[in-house]
């Protein structure tokens, strides 16, 4: 099994083994995963996204690359209000 990478706000689901005997292991990853990106978001941490999120909801904060996906004003965090996406700081 790998290393869980605790750098992203973002939970990934990891496959679960074919072997009973590693589950254990299995689920402490998967907690550890989880645990890091709970804290990750209670200190503020925003992941950089490269797509428009399918299902954006009233007042998302999202930081956008500025190149995969720019909403308009190029790399910078943006809010979802009103149908739209709004600049709030451009970032370099």
């Amino acid at each position: 099994m790998r290393t869980p990478n605790n750098s992203s706000a973002r939970y990934q689901q990891g496959d679960p083994p074919a072997d009973p005997a590693m589950l254990q292991t299995f689920l402490r990853e998967e907690l550890t995963k989880i645990g890091g990106a709970l804290a990750a978001l209670a200190v503020g941490h925003l992941d950089v996204l490269t797509v428009a999120p399918v299902k954006p909801r009233e007042v998302d904060l999202h930081v956008a690359d500025g190149v995969l996906w720019n909403p308009g004003g190029g790399k910078g965090l943006y809010a979802y209000s009103g149908g739209a996406w709004t600049l709030i700081k451009a970032l370099p």
